[in-house]
């Protein structure tokens, strides 16, 4: 679980450029068997793993794909 944590960090994911880091997450859920995935048009991965039996309660993840990045544009 470290190492992949370590390779998500790793990956360039500045704001509006997040597919190297989309392309990860869907290489790993399509190694999984349970789980279906949509992208839709903003990018946004929706997955959901399926369960064994029908759950009385739903647990949500959310998370930031991006990373902060800047431009310098002069230096004085």
């Amino acid at each position: 679980m470290i190492e992949m944590l370590k390779e998500l960090c790793l990956l360039n994911g500045l704001s509006g450029r997040e597919g190297n880091v989309r392309d990860y997450i869907v290489k790993k859920i399509s190694e999984t068997k349970d789980c279906e995935y949509n992208i839709d048009n903003l990018g946004n991965i929706i997955v959901h793993k399926k369960g064994k039996n029908t759950a009385a309660k739903r647990i949500m993840l959310d998370a930031h794909m991006d990373e902060v990045g800047f431009m310098v544009t002069d230096i004085t």
